[in-house]
């Protein structure tokens, strides 16, 4: 008779027998090839410090409630997350066949019966040792559904644990523009860092509500300690309004307490939310539908407290909606005030073209993060007086993030020569790992002005094997390499990369999510004209938007210029398609910078 792992009692681990049961309609038997261990539900089971000993989590209450005295706890079996083979099905069973690799949640024993519905096909591409972390992202991405992060939102997670490293690149990719962890362990800050997070804050070490309230540039509410001790730095982050849909768990003592609320995280996701997410876990919707979003912002509003929308502010608060990860979250700028359905697109701006000659980079910033601005962006590393650290330093200290910058030189002698890839290759992979050091999303990369006597094929392939050779590192790092198409009739003559479909075809020959292009509206306008199409239908392959009035590449929102584009009209479109990335501002203001921003901005 096969055995399986038990806590008989607190402390005391055995092996009990267990009967293999015949299989019922829809069943299958599945061989355990991997078992993954769940350190803090085991470890309370095997101390004895769970709740369940007492109290049985009731779904509908979502509170605990009073076990029944006369049913025993122990022994109780272990199990989380395993990963096995198909081996044999009971009637009707249809989805799987013998030998079939699965997941889903198991007990430790060589076999199990589970429905077949409650089992995930093993995709080809995901190790093991991936699919046991499964269980843990479902619930980090359940946090993020449940604190309704949007599109243009800036998100806090507090605790970089397994399920806070989740949560926040899951944020990330549901479309918040900024992400920031909070913990007391400068390992996992540094890995939340290497994860893409923008900011990382340590509470030993500064006053993190202070901090978080300053970078979300929200001013809704002060803290009245600036102590930095660890224990403050949720106390700073209590939230101004907390939703009334999670009654309290039916516990008194402060460790039942604390014990229920660490339960209910992970107990308390409905179930088809897990199985949705399961499904839409690689990948992640960007954006609701308009009816959805609308009725959102009406919830929101009602939810608002009083003397904060008396005054016009957006409130900021911890989401504890049914006891999950603590997510503060701040709706970034402004909305579409003539579309309310629609979130607003992320926007930066491309300094170098409006920094006027000897103008400190801080007050341009400022003035930018006032407008709405989310973002700023570059181009080469050092731009005449400006040095790359003074631009990070004084895009940080504005509250801005760095979109992109070029990953590589240079524009004319670029990756379709294969004499330049070791070069290239190097520069690039500096690139990325400081791109990712510092939150930066993408690069721009340059496929390189025509070469005599390259066929066009061979300077696809040539593009194409550069960009292979570096993909794993930005892949693993979570940088995109945009290769960017730029105009060869009017700006930039002999430039190779001067059609949509020559960039995309590239990007899929190198076969990487992390191969994108950067989409110059005004540039593509002048060579192909259909941009809103063929931006919809390509929307996967982007990475990055640019900019221009066109002809001129001058302002677009100024009346007085002949523009043949509404980059207004573009933007909703862009919206409505789920776009997530960044539309870069990147023409040359004729007046005013600022007014130029300013009159830029698409609201």
């Amino acid at each position: 008779m096969p055995t399986r792992y038990q806590v008989s009692a607190p402390r005391t681990l055995a092996f009990g027998p267990y009967d293999e049961p015949a299989l019922g309609p829809g069943q299958v038997r599945v061989r355990t090839r991997m078992s993954g261990i769940k350190q803090g539900t085991e470890m309370a089971l095997y101390t004895g410090a769970t709740p369940f000993r007492e109290a049985e989590f009731d779904r509908e209450w979502r509170a605990f409630v009073p076990r029944d005295a006369a049913q025993p706890f122990y022994p109780v079996s272990l199990g989380s997350w395993a990963v096995g083979e198909v081996v044999e099905l009971g009637p009707g069973a249809n989805r799987f066949k013998p030998g079939d690799l699965v997941h889903g949640s198991m007990l430790h024993q060589p076999s199990n019966v589970l429905a077949e519905a409650d089992l995930f096909a093993l995709a080809p591409s995901l190790p093991a040792e991936g699919a046991l972390f499964t269980d843990p992202a479902l619930f980090a991405l359940a946090a993020v559904h449940d604190a309704q992060v949007k599109v243009g939102d800036k998100v806090a997670v507090f605790g970089c644990g397994v399920l806070g490293l989740l949560a926040a690149q899951i944020a990330r990719l549901q479309g918040a523009i900024q992400v920031i962890s909070v913990d007391v362990i400068e390992s996992r800050l540094a890995l939340a860092r290497g994860m893409g997070v923008d900011q990382t804050l340590n509470p030993r070490e500064c006053d993190a509500g202070l901090e978080i309230k300053r970078l979300l540039a929200a001013r809704a509410w002060t803290p009245r300690s600036s102590s930095a001790a660890p224990g403050k730095a949720l106390q700073a982050a209590r939230p101004l309004h907390q939703a009334a849909s999670s009654p309290a768990p039916a516990t008194t003592r402060r460790a039942d307490r604390a014990r229920a609320r660490r339960r209910m995280a992970s107990q308390s996701a409905p179930d088809d939310q897990l199985d949705a997410g399961l499904g839409q876990f690689a990948a992640l919707p960007s954006h609701v539908d308009a009816p959805a979003r609308a009725r959102d912002r009406r919830r929101a509003a009602r939810s608002r407290p009083p003397d904060l929308a008396a005054h016009g502010h957006s409130p900021f608060w911890v989401c504890r909606r049914r006891g999950r990860l603590c997510l503060a979250r701040h709706a970034a700028g402004r909305g579409h005030e003539n579309n309310p359905g629609l979130p607003m697109i992320k926007q930066s701006f491309c300094f170098p073209n409006f920094r006027q000659a000897g103008q400190p980079l801080q007050p341009l910033f400022e003035a930018a993060r006032a407008i709405g601005y989310p973002a700023v962006e570059l181009w080469q590393r050092d731009e005449n007086d400006a040095r790359f650290v003074d631009v990070v330093a004084a895009a940080r200290a504005a509250g801005l993030v760095i979109s992109s910058m070029c990953g590589h030189y240079a524009l004319k002698d670029g990756m379709n020569k294969r004499a330049n890839h070791a070069r290239i290759a190097a520069e690039l992979r500096e690139s990325i790992n400081l791109a990712a050091d510092l939150g930066i999303p993408g690069l721009i990369c340059f496929s390189g002005n025509v070469n005599p006597g390259q066929t066009d094929e061979d300077a696809r392939e040539a593009c194409a094997e550069c960009l292979r050779g570096v993909a794993p590192l930005a892949e693993a790092r979570g940088v995109s390499l945009n290769l960017e198409l730029l105009n060869s009739k009017v700006n930039h003559p002999g430039y190779q990369a001067d059609r949509t479909a020559w960039g995309i075809d590239v990007c899929k020959r190198v076969g990487s999510p992390a191969a994108k292009v950067l989409y110059d509206i005004y540039h593509m306008q002048i060579m192909e004209g259909d941009v809103i199409r063929t931006m919809r239908e390509n929307l996967a392959w982007i990475g990055h938007l640019h900019t221009a009035g066109n002809p001129g590449r001058r302002d677009f929102a100024d009346p007085d210029l002949p523009q043949e584009m509404n980059y207004r009209g573009i933007a909703r479109a862009l919206s409505a398609a789920g776009y997530t990335g960044y539309l870069g501002h990147e023409f040359a203001p004729l007046g005013d910078p600022i007014a130029a921003l300013r009159a830029a901005f698409v609201e």
